[in-house]
């Protein structure tokens, strides 16, 4: 965001002092900030000082070339652009360059409308792929949960919508698990907190580990999750929701000894579209009746809705 609100910083590496003070005058007269260096040593120790936007540096240096510049500026900073000058008879090193990260090339000598058309594209893709991963991540924060890093109920809403859409649409299974930690308040008033987050955190990472695309798993609330699971039959549903079962019963959790069954355990509700129903409001709601039925059942088992 600093990055796009502040004008670039661009560092020039040339030996020959005319040419990289004619393209700093150039690109300072563009708004931009800045920087030169007489060599592609001294080039490459300004970048590991400053953080910089965009490198222009000559091809053909005494001692460290404009390559070397290019494959040690990627090493510092992989998302740092390299632009590479390079005389008309040079053009295929330049080429070349380019194959190796550089993300364009300047001909000398030089047109000033040519380099001032080139920074500018080379800073716009910048600020569009900047602005791109911000939506990308903001999208991920509104959807996600935090603790988890699962998908949040609001977006989980969302998505069965969406599903029931689909299934309704192409004529295809979709199936609703809910799933529920046995004795978990009594875990987080005994241990503590801390240790209750823990679980959740080791839980979720099995869920997600143990499912696959385009299966859904999201934190429903508190100690409850959800996973929506479209395409699959019934048998390999409750197979999944039995293995999924299974595997947290085997896996050691710190301080399960001090739980009533010596174990963490989940409870598993399973429903089915369109059996079970049609709407997102009675998938859930036949879900948490099925999840009941498993607690009263005494926890550590998978039942499907029963009306």
């Amino acid at each position: 965001m600093a990055e796009e609100r502040n004008p670039a910083k661009i560092l020039i590496i040339d030996d020959e002092e005319i040419m990289r003070s004619f393209l700093a005058d150039v690109l300072r007269d563009e708004g931009y900030e800045t920087d030169i260096a007489e060599n592609g040593e001294k080039g490459i120790e300004k970048i590991k000082e400053e953080r910089y936007q965009l490198v222009i540096t000559d091809v053909k240096m005494p001692g460290v070339s404009g390559i070397d510049v290019l494959k040690a500026a990627k090493d510092i900073d992989k998302n740092i652009d390299v632009i590479i000058m390079t005389g008309y008879a040079s053009v295929n090193t330049a080429v070349e360059s380019m194959k190796l990260g550089a993300v364009d090339y300047i001909t000398k000598p030089f047109n000033i409308d040519q380099i001032k058309m080139i920074v500018e594209r080379t800073i716009e893709k910048r600020r569009m792929a900047r602005q791109i991963e911000e939506g990308k991540f903001y999208r991920q924060l509104v959807s996600t949960d935090v603790l988890t890093d699962l998908y949040n109920h609001k977006y989980f809403q969302q998505l069965l919508e969406s599903e029931i859409a689909r299934a309704n649409t192409h004529q295809r299974n979709l199936s609703l698990m809910m799933i529920d930690i046995d004795d978990f308040s009594s875990y987080n008033e005994i241990v503590g907190y801390a240790a209750g987050d823990l679980v959740l955190k080791e839980i979720s990472w099995i869920f997600k580990k143990h499912t696959e695309t385009p299966h859904h798993v999201a934190r429903f609330s508190g100690q409850k999750f959800a996973i929506i699971i479209p395409e699959w039959s019934k048998e390999e549903v409750l197979k999944l929701a039995n293995e999924l079962k299974s595997i947290i019963e085997e896996t050691k959790f710190e301080h399960e000894e001090k739980l009533p069954r010596k174990k963490v355990t989940v409870s598993i509700g399973a429903v089915f579209y369109p059996d079970h129903g049609e709407s997102r409001k009675d998938l859930i709601e036949h879900a948490k009746t099925a999840l009941m039925r498993a607690k009263k059942s005494g926890g550590n088992c998978v039942k499907v809705y029963e009306e």
